[in-house]
């Protein structure tokens, strides 16, 4: 598969249908468009029995990186399961830092687990200075005895990871 050059293009949020994330996905991918689709393993309960499986991060949305223009807007909103691109307008789309993509990444390669967390608005910006996780920068939002609950969100989607990290790993930005 050809991927189109994406070194110098933003990152997007595409919405789309419930349940229809990786559908999307797998057809944007199909049309070398370079798409992010972080996802975690969560136990499901089944008729008589329990289950790992694979769930997005981020329900209903996934991330698109790629130069934008109106082409660009008319070829995935074509795309079966999407409702939109996330901003303003087409003209106008938001764009996700280069960063929290990375952060995320980070995070779900750690091996931590990772918790859903809902968004958060006030708190302190921490970046960790230790650990599997160095460099990660978050909102500090709990502190109990030995262990903090760092947040990393995605302001445009209205959503947030969460993970629990030794509160001296992390200092103020």
């Amino acid at each position: 598969m050809e991927f189109i050059d994406t070194s110098n293009n933003d990152w997007f949020v595409v919405w789309t249908m419930s349940r229809h994330e990786q559908k999307v996905c797998n057809k944007l991918e199909e049309k070398s468009f370079e798409v992010f689709l972080p996802k975690v393993t969560v136990w499901s309960r089944r008729k008589d029995r329990r289950k790992k499986i694979e769930v997005p991060l981020f329900p209903g949305y996934l991330f698109l990186r790629s130069f934008y223009e109106r082409e660009t807007y008319l070829e995935v909103i074509k795309v079966d399961g999407v409702v939109k691109i996330l901003g303003e307008s087409w003209e106008h789309p938001g764009k996700v830092p280069e960063k929290q993509i990375n952060d995320i990444n980070v995070i779900l390669r750690s091996g931590t687990e990772v918790l859903a967390h809902p968004f958060i608005q006030v708190g302190r910006k921490v970046r960790v200075i230790w650990g599997p996780l160095l460099g990660v920068e978050g909102i500090l939002t709990e502190i109990k005895s030995s262990k903090s609950r760092l947040v990393i969100s995605v302001e445009l989607v209205g959503r947030s990871i969460a993970v629990e990290i030794d509160s001296t790993w992390v200092e103020p930005c």
